[in-house]
């Protein structure tokens, strides 16, 4: 679905770029961020309670994907 978007929101002639950038920063960013978080909390409030704060944001993101991100709907 995610590259379905970045066909949809980037130009033919700029889907590359735009799958590159989609990658940076799910992959690169994303994967650094919550490995930083991650053990930060692990240290500060345990191996349970980071576990459960991870679900929960994995929970909410979910939810906002199925609220605001549509295929088929048009770039504003």
């Amino acid at each position: 679905m995610g590259i379905a978007l970045v066909h949809q929101y980037f130009t033919p002639a700029s889907h590359g770029q735009g799958q590159a950038l989609f990658s940076s920063l799910g992959f690169g960013v994303g994967g650094a961020l919550g490995a930083f978080i991650s053990g930060l909390l692990w240290e500060s409030v345990g191996s349970e309670m980071t576990f459960m704060l991870a679900a929960g944001s994995v929970a909410l993101a979910v939810v906002m994907a199925w609220i605001w991100i549509r295929p088929d709907r048009k770039p504003v």
